[in-house]
């Protein structure tokens, strides 16, 4: 027996309510282009299945674990696997690239006391990272501690949080020219 369809609504031939197709899952197979039953007659369903045939379903993973960790272990010693890993890891390279110089630029000048570990622009906390507005200009930082920097990251309105942080930081980054480098070289 098929399930009723009329226009935008369809009736489950699980639980017997008449719902609008958005609540079924897409089979090409069926006639209507849906599924016979509910996406939420479906879950009880496979819930049901899933704790009625616990064992079988375990016995199954263990039988099929080893046959697929061969396969990815075989598959792992193919010139197209290194290939991919090898195009991932530039493409990951590329993209990050200016980060990592920045930060290491930020690292060097704290640790040659051309740049100043300052306190958290916000909270004051002494224990702060720096944010980069711009990787071009490696010192040009803005001290943040832990959560109002993944604060800033996590906001929408990124542009607007990061102005405030500014003007409470005195209106311009923390950079070795504005902390007085005896040498006069940035960088």
């Amino acid at each position: 027996m098929r399930s009723e369809l009329t226009q935008d609504c369809k009736t489950c031939s699980v639980c017997k309510v008449k719902k609008p197709i958005s609540e079924y899952s897409a089979d090409r197979k069926e006639k209507t282009g849906v599924r016979r039953y509910c996406r939420e007659c479906g879950k009880k369903t496979n819930q049901k299945y899933r704790k009625e045939n616990f064992i079988a379903i375990q016995a199954y993973r263990n039988r099929t674990k080893e046959y697929h960790n061969k396969q990815n272990r075989e598959y792992r010693k193919t010139e197209k696997y290194r290939q991919i890993i090898a195009t991932s890891y530039r493409k990951h390279k590329e993209a990050y690239q200016p980060k990592q110089i920045a930060r290491r630029a930020v690292y060097s000048a704290i640790r040659a006391g051309r740049l100043k570990r300052l306190p958290c622009s916000v909270c004051g906390n002494p224990k702060s990272q720096g944010h980069h507005e711009d990787y071009s200009k490696p010192l040009d930082v803005v001290w943040l501690c832990v959560k109002h920097h993944k604060e800033l990251h996590s906001e929408r309105g990124y542009a607007e949080k990061l102005a405030s942080y500014l003007k409470q930081a005195g209106g311009q980054p923390a950079t070795a020219e504005y902390l007085g480098n005896a040498k006069g070289d940035v960088g």
